[in-house]
């Protein structure tokens, strides 16, 4: 099993999980023209070290942007992309 290297930001891939998944809940409670929140980046490419936290969510009518917070990535897209 891979070790977080100190100073670089990984973190393991199950600690994200735990992590991201009330983020994840939060986000659609909080937004509720999202159809759909899902955790992206390094987790979904099924990296075991992760370090870029991320979440994509689908919407009908979508911005086009990307937020940061807090070292997370919220990106917002249609269906198509």
């Amino acid at each position: 099993m891979a070790q977080p290297r100190k100073g670089t930001g990984e973190q393991l891939s199950e600690m994200v999980r735990c992590r991201l998944r009330p983020t994840v809940a939060t986000v659609k409670q909080q937004h509720l023209e999202y159809s759909r929140v899902e955790i992206a980046g390094d987790f979904r490419r099924g990296s075991e070290l992760v370090t870029d936290l991320a979440l994509v969510a689908e919407t009908k009518k979508p911005s086009g942007s990307e937020e940061t917070s807090g070292g997370l990535t919220l990106a917002v897209t249609d269906k198509k992309h």
